[in-house]
């Protein structure tokens, strides 16, 4: 079995279905700022509320592509093991692993300051298509210049490097386990990589940001859904174009 699941090509696939499912016949219908009324004609977005139902409807889209949310019931507590805690130019890199849901658990690497004296901003970094998965972020070979879960905590930053299923040291059959796509566990991998976040005493659970790159960028849609707390904020990051990087605000 082809450990990627094709990840490159279903990500092309992924963005062409969703525009296929999520845009009318209107010709301003594929704009962001424009959403579908409930009698199917579009209206241009003027207001908060009104992306609001915008944001719905691309979160509804996308779920008819890669299945649905699971429901917020089989969530679980994070349940760290570590394995490994070392310290590496200034910051303190632990090898965990956190459950996700029940009978699962993801593979990640937990950086930070060596000295952390107050809860501070806290990143989700998630990795490129590379078979080391979380490796590169933290550091640990790969591209020299995707090392931002490193780089971010030598600037003073949490930050969590989960892997995605079948990269890394992380085996997982999404489809023998209910789901419809790889892209929805990653989803909800990367909710509870966030719980984790927020149970930290050195993380600002307010202060929740995000960043990756490549196919990656379609789990940031979710984001919002994986905490109740209302000041947080998250943009896309596509580092192969060096442009738009996410940080806590």
């Amino acid at each position: 079995m082809n450990r990627r699941y094709g990840i490159s090509g279903t990500f092309v696939s992924l963005l062409l279905l969703i525009c296929l499912v999520s845009c009318q016949t209107d010709l301003d219908s594929n704009s962001l700022l424009v959403y579908t009324k409930p009698n199917g004609k579009t209206g241009k977005i003027r207001t908060a509320a009104k992306w609001q139902i915008r944001y719905e409807q691309i979160l509804d889209s996308m779920q008819m592509v890669m299945g649905p949310l699971p429901d917020k019931s089989k969530r679980v507590p994070p349940d760290t093991k570590i394995y490994n805690d070392t310290i590496v130019d200034g910051v303190r890199r632990i090898k965990l692993s956190f459950a996700s849901e029940k009978n699962d658990r993801v593979p990640a690497y937990l950086l930070m300051p060596e000295h952390v004296t107050k809860p501070v901003a806290a990143i989700l970094c998630l990795h490129q298509t590379t078979e080391s998965g979380k490796g590169e972020p933290a550091g640990l070979g790969g591209n020299p210049n995707l090392y931002y879960a490193f780089e971010l905590a030598k600037r003073g930053y949490v930050t969590l490097a989960p892997d995605y299923p079948n990269f890394g040291d992380y085996e997982y059959d999404p489809y023998k386990n209910g789901y419809a796509s790889a892209t929805m566990k990653g989803i909800w991998n990367h909710m509870a990589a966030i719980d984790l976040l927020q149970s930290l005493p050195e993380a600002d659970p307010g202060r929740i940001g995000c960043i990756g790159i490549h196919w990656e960028v379609i789990m940031l849609f979710f984001f919002p859904y994986s905490t109740s707390v209302s000041k947080q904020w998250s943009r896309a990051a596509d580092l192969h174009h060096f442009i738009n990087i996410t940080m806590a605000t």
